[in-house]
């Protein structure tokens, strides 16, 4: 089964309300963004409550939402269900976890996904979570752990080794190249998501970062998942692609994109480093999901390598 939509999950549960900012990857929150937007509607706000937004930012304190959480876990027909948005925050209590990750136990019928930037904590619940197994950690429930950049996948790929159970990697927004395959902890990554970032002050995913990525998983037998580019598209390379290829290109208001991630000025800098990308803000709907003509929608999940 494919999805074509860009969503590698059938259910979105906004398990906890509110967050706090714990990396470079969290500056265009689209969560925070949502919130916002529906708490303004007085039938959202018990989901969304204003207590967890301050000047239109979250503000640290978050809120359970339990009926969302045992709404979708109660659903009758199997689904692939992505939990948000965090509950391994630092606000939601021991107890609480314990209480989540029991009901999510118990939802065989589905496959739990638990996206979270807090890798440390999980590892301490997957420990409990596996004795609340008569055997091992459930098998339906699966850690995706964000690591948008190099630095945050040093900080965290330790903690992520630490996780018991079924797990993979979630690289949203791309911020950086990110090296996954260095090392022995690759042999424990079953799942790769990559996908570029959204929203006016979007910073463009360079066409050689996610491709890389995507070889190294191909080499490695890891399912790829592209959700797509975010706010910029790629064009055309700068120094393989034809004269006429890059003039269109500048003359429909492309920016010339470095692989370190900053827009080029040509007109101060001289020529373009050899890795320079031709982008433009397009938005999402007009980015699409295609790598060098391709989608790839690899899910272990749905089938590929399990």
């Amino acid at each position: 089964m494919e999805d074509t939509k860009g969503k590698f999950w059938d259910r979105g549960v906004m398990a906890i309300a509110g967050c706090t900012k714990v990396s470079s990857g969290c500056r265009g929150c689209w969560s925070e963004k949502q919130h916002v937007m529906r708490m303004a509607q007085e039938k959202m706000r018990d989901a969304y409550p204003p207590s967890c937004i301050t000047e239109g930012h979250f503000n640290g304190h978050v809120k359970v939402n339990y009926r969302l959480i045992d709404k979708a876990l109660k659903n009758k027909t199997g689904q692939v269900q992505a939990y948000w948005n965090d509950i391994y925050h630092p606000g939601v209590s021991d107890d609480q976890v314990v209480e989540i990750l029991r009901a999510m136990s118990e939802a065989i019928h589905h496959t739990i996904l638990i996206i979270t930037k807090r890798p440390e904590r999980a590892a301490t619940f997957s420990k409990l979570m596996s004795l609340m197994s008569t055997d091992e950690l459930p098998r339906h429930i699966w850690h995706i752990v964000t690591m948008e950049d190099q630095l945050e996948f040093n900080r965290r790929i330790g903690h992520y080794l630490d996780i018991q159970g079924r797990k993979g990697i979630i690289i949203e927004p791309m911020l950086s190249p990110v090296d996954l395959f260095n090392g022995p902890h690759a042999d424990h990554i079953r799942q790769v998501i990559l996908g570029g970032e959204n929203g006016n002050r979007a910073r463009p995913l360079h066409p050689l970062w996610a491709d890389e990525v995507r070889r190294g998983c191909e080499e490695q037998g890891i399912p790829f998942y592209f959700k797509g580019w975010g706010t910029w598209k790629p064009i055309c390379s700068f120094y393989n692609s034809s004269d006429e290829l890059r003039d269109n290109a500048h003359n429909m208001g492309a920016e010339l994109i470095t692989a370190s991630g900053f827009i080029h000025d040509i007109d101060v800098d001289g020529q373009p480093e050899p890795s320079c990308w031709y982008m433009k803000k397009t938005g999402r709907e007009g980015s699409g999901r295609e790598l060098f003509g391709k989608e790839y929608n690899q899910l272990a999940w749905r089938g590929f390598c399990e």
